[in-house]
């Protein structure tokens, strides 16, 4: 089994994001961050819950080193030799991509903003040439 600061790295890097970023998200130094990948001390109660609302997991699985996000309809862990496969396709789109992206996680209404975006699959808009 992984440990677990090294699961915290993997996962940190695989999603793309920066040491920085997610000691932003969790109001610490970048360096105190850092000490939580190397093992030389782990997050706190408040840390793991913020750790794992970021990363949708389960603190279980965080705690676990399983990705096993929340949001998904199969919770299975990934195989070996395949690691965090869905969530390795984040770390390739592009800023347009990102946005709609952060859009739809910022919406009230994640159901319609999916229906708007479906809308578009068989009817691009006019003068787009870009498949979807």
């Amino acid at each position: 089994m992984i440990a677990f600061h090294e699961f915290l790295r993997r996962v940190r890097d695989v999603v793309g994001y920066t040491q920085q970023n997610v000691a932003d998200v969790l109001g610490l130094d970048r360096s105190t961050y850092s000490y939580y990948e190397t093992g030389k001390t782990e997050p706190n109660i408040r840390g793991l819950k913020t750790l794992a609302k970021l990363y949708d997991l389960s603190i279980d699985d965080l705690l676990y080193c399983r990705y096993r996000p929340i949001g998904t309809t199969v919770r299975s862990e990934e195989p070996k030799d395949r690691p965090l496969t869905e969530l390795a396709q984040m770390r390739y789109l592009d800023r347009d991509e990102m946005f709609l992206v952060m859009s739809l996680r910022k919406t009230w209404d994640k159901a319609g903003f999916l229906e708007h975006v479906r809308s578009f699959e068989d009817h691009p808009p006019e003068g787009d040439t870009d498949e979807l």
